[in-house]
């Protein structure tokens, strides 16, 4: 347990870092971004993007996660990954291309059809960068893949797009951007891995590849459908304004948990698909405390502090994303805990039922939808929540089925999440509510973050003893002796 545990945090360290300045120059960037460009643009976006990722889940065939899930790469498995990788993104971008005219036609939007051509050649970028980034995460190479996040996404993506979109490129400036961060991306990423470049293989390698693969794609595309479809409802029904300032309520929404879940399901993937199933609860325990508590944290205390969170990083022409952010940050936590379980069980290869789950949920997602379309874009937010917390029950009962872990322990640790989220917007409305008007929009938001840090600080001292009783946390105190003099343990009798 101590070497997957030190594994898990290295990666989780890492991924800290890359997260901590993402995050950051991520706010700045949409700050300026949001100012220098109209929602039409974002909206053009949004609806491009949402119709590319109908072909993004079957572009790479789940190549990453097949190279990182084998138990043993042998000579050519490489050559096999980057040939299905590179073969079906060649594919995608054919589809695309000849696509688009027809997608924008149906959306009545003309400059959809350019966007979508341009942006398709990510694909490309894509399926180079995927194999050298999945290698530097099976080799636990933490470090390296932080950087090329941080570089690609910084120098790409921002320098670029603000830079275009400055000089009045309109929505060419987001497409510049994105493009820009994946050339940078596949790149490093093939500087710090230096796999073998070449196409020589066994059939039975590339099999391998298209049997995981194909299954993990499928999940991923119905998973795409599932979070992608209340986009493309207010696309249609609502235009390209209103689908701009969903999209910018749903990314403030997803922003502070998006990049910290993902770095904590990163390490653990790895790590996971090599352990045994008491293990596998143990690092899963760890990580839901650590995830949960912080998602249920931020996103209740959003609901509190939505409208200076949108006037202060938005701005005024924003203001309808308000209720829209409070709505959506109810869906959230249970995401990213749902997605969290997902990743045990691809790293367990107990695909099906969990393809059965996800089927399920884009059914109940649909018929909510057409229940609640009445109810204009506040509807298509609740069917968003709704489903999420029907995922997050289904997920969780299959985890305990297939792991059979100690109920008393994740009764704990679900409590503790929970106790983290109400605290969280509780102390953030009192803040929002108690600071004088005069008091500047920067600053008032500023306090109420503070709020929110004191309350998840408060929760985790006042439930330290709790803490103490679990055997997960009780490893971690012996390994790191100053979280040691912070959590009481309790040793079972």
């Amino acid at each position: 347990m101590a070497s997957s545990l030190s594994k898990t945090l290295h990666g989780i360290g890492w991924g800290g870092l890359s997260t901590a300045v993402n995050v950051l120059f991520q706010l700045v960037f949409m700050a300026v971004m949001a100012r220098l460009l109209d929602p039409v643009d974002f909206g053009l976006i949004a609806i491009a993007n949402v119709m590319l990722r109908f072909l993004t889940y079957f572009a790479q065939l789940g190549v990453g996660p097949a190279l990182i899930q084998k138990p043993e790469l042998n000579d050519g498995d490489v050559r096999a990954a980057l040939s299905v990788s590179l073969g079906i993104s060649a594919l995608c971008i054919v589809i695309a291309i000849i696509a688009a005219p027809f997608i924008a036609d149906y959306f009545a939007m003309p400059m959809l059809e350019p966007v979508i051509q341009a942006l398709s050649v990510n694909f490309l970028f894509g399926g180079l960068s995927a194999v050298s980034l999945s290698l530097l995460r099976r080799e636990m190479r933490f470090k390296h893949v932080a950087i090329v996040e941080i570089i690609a996404y910084v120098l790409g993506y921002g320098l670029v797009g603000i830079t275009l979109a400055y000089l009045d490129f309109g929505v060419w400036a987001l497409v510049g951007a994105v493009l820009s961060q994946s050339t940078l991306s596949a790149s490093l990423a093939y500087l710090f891995s230096r796999h073998e470049f070449g196409w020589h293989h066994h059939k039975q390698q590339r099999a391998h590849f298209f049997s995981f693969g194909a299954r993990y794609s499928l999940i991923g595309f119905i998973e795409f459908l599932s979070g992608s479809l209340d986009s493309l409802i207010i696309g249609k029904f609502f235009g390209p304004a209103v689908a701009g300032i969903y999209g910018r309520a749903a990314l403030l929404s997803n922003l502070p948990v998006q990049q910290p879940a993902n770095i904590i399901t990163r390490a653990l993937f790895p790590v996971i698909s090599r352990l045994g199933d008491q293990r596998q609860i143990a690092s899963l325990q760890i990580s839901a405390l650590i995830l949960g508590s912080y998602a249920f944290a931020i996103t209740w205390g959003m609901i509190a502090a939505a409208p200076d969170i949108v006037r202060v990083l938005l701005g005024d022409k924003w203001l309808d994303a308000i209720p829209i952010l409070q709505l959506l940050a109810l869906a959230v936590g249970p995401q990213y805990l749902s997605h969290l379980a997902g990743v045990t069980l691809d790293a367990m290869g107990e695909l099906k039922p969990k393809l059965r789950i996800q089927a399920g949920v884009l059914a109940l997602q649909i018929v909510a939808f057409a229940l609640l379309l009445p109810y204009g874009v506040l509807g298509i937010a609740g069917a968003i929540v709704l489903a999420e917390w029907v995922r997050f029950i289904l997920m969780a009962g299959l985890i305990v089925r297939l792991l059979h872990p100690p109920m008393s322990d994740f009764r704990l640790i679900f409590s503790i999440v929970l106790l983290a989220g109400l605290s969280a917007f509780g102390l953030i409305w009192l803040a929002a509510h108690a600071l004088p008007g005069a008091v500047p929009g920067v600053v008032h938001l500023l306090l109420e973050i503070a709020a929110g840090g004191i309350a998840l600080m408060g929760v985790a001292w006042f439930s330290r003893g709790l803490l103490g009783r679990l055997p997960v946390v009780g490893e971690l105190a012996q390994r790191l002796p100053r979280f040691g003099r912070f959590i009481p343990i309790t040793k079972p009798n």
